[in-house]
């Protein structure tokens, strides 16, 4: 393939000095004073925590759009919301929190991947002080697109760092400028499938379905800093969402 930029595009900010770094290492610090001593379990209950708050924020958006998108936190679901959850406090938080996690798998519209990865969780926070300022700190946290980069996945791989760095598990992660480099040269259409056999964090994912964003944006909108992927066409979005990792190889889909 060949790319259509000329340049690879710098990412401006980082997540280093976006902040999130510190708050992430103040989690850890708070989880192991609260009781939470094993590194593995507190990258876990907070991957679980961000998971819920990412999803509500998910939700929210989508059903402000209108249409015939059926919400997920709704109806006997609402109380388990990330917007429930950031409200309460003391045994009330903990009930709540712990029921919201362990119905993660059971949520309206789940894939059987998700049902899969979450059928087994459970809330560990046990201390009620400390799950509410861990929630609370994860609820301050900036996770919005800044310069066109988004630092969820540069949270997540720093969450792991942390693992690796506690002797508990070894994970060997592609340097994010190696990542954006790779995805620059292959460059990657709306309308082809990759596979990542060994992708641990998605990097190789969120940052090809990124650059396509990217490549598929106003340029008026790109030099104010929007990447909405405006020039998608509908079938592409499709594909998009449903069918672009499913293959092993990249490859050119049926038009």
């Amino acid at each position: 393939m060949t790319p259509s930029i000329l340049t690879v595009p710098s990412n401006g900010k980082n997540f280093f000095s976006s902040g999130l770094r510190t708050k992430v290492d103040q989690l850890m610090d708070v989880l192991y004073a609260g009781g939470v001593n094993n590194p593995m379990d507190s990258i876990e209950q907070i991957s679980y925590l961000l998971f819920l708050r990412l999803l509500t924020e998910k939700d929210d958006k989508l059903a402000a759009l209108g249409g015939k998108y059926q919400q997920v936190f709704a109806g006997k679901w609402a109380k388990y919301s990330w917007n429930k959850l950031v409200t309460l406090a003391g045994d009330e938080l903990f009930e709540t929190a712990r029921m919201a996690i362990e119905s993660i798998h059971a949520l309206p519209g789940l894939s059987e991947t998700g049902q899969l990865l979450f059928s087994r969780a459970t809330l560990k926070i046990y201390d009620r002080p400390t799950l509410r300022t861990v929630i609370q700190s994860i609820a301050g946290m900036d996770l919005a697109v800044h310069e066109g980069h988004d630092f969820k996945g540069d949270l997540y791989e720093y969450l792991l760092g942390k693992i690796a760095m506690s002797g508990t598990n070894g994970q060997f992660r592609t340097p994010r400028h190696i990542i954006d480099m790779i995805v620059w040269m292959v460059n990657p259409k709306p309308i082809e499938t990759v596979c990542d056999p060994a992708c641990g964090t998605g990097g190789f994912l969120i940052a090809s379905f990124h650059h396509i964003l990217k490549t598929h944006t106003k340029k008026a909108d790109l030099e104010r800093g929007v990447i909405d992927g405006s020039l998608l066409q509908p079938k592409a979005w499709k594909h998009l969402d449903e069918d672009s990792t499913t293959t092993p190889t990249w490859s050119r889909s049926p038009s």
